[in-house]
């Protein structure tokens, strides 16, 4: 039963992960045309943040985990519904996230 439990933490987490790498990839390609735009016209570019991109991924994980436990985990592996609610709760929880930690802890 414990093992159960923390495949399915483990499989929801790992799909979170894989949502926030879908964000993560779109924020990177912004950033770079962003990046190019600003070096044509001689204004500053903005540097890649490795830890920004580590706790990102960390919390794509635990909201990943968090909506796993909440749906119920996968009646099988081959359910996409499932993968895609959880890759999807990956995505847009850690926006949520992200936005409570912004505005309730200092800077």
């Amino acid at each position: 039963m414990n093992t159960d439990l923390i495949f399915q933490i483990l499989v929801g987490g790992l799909l979170g992960v894989l949502g926030q790498g879908i964000r993560v990839v779109s924020g990177l390609a912004k950033l770079n045309a962003s990046n190019a735009i600003n070096t044509a016209s001689n204004q500053p570019t903005s540097a890649f943040n490795a830890q920004r991109l580590l706790v990102s991924l960390f919390i794509g994980f635990i909201a990943g985990a968090i909506a796993s436990l909440i749906k119920g985990g996968a009646s099988s592996a081959d359910d996409k519904t499932f993968i895609v609610t959880i890759m999807a709760a990956g995505y847009s929880g850690a926006d949520f996230i992200e936005g409570i930690f912004q505005k309730y802890l200092p800077k």
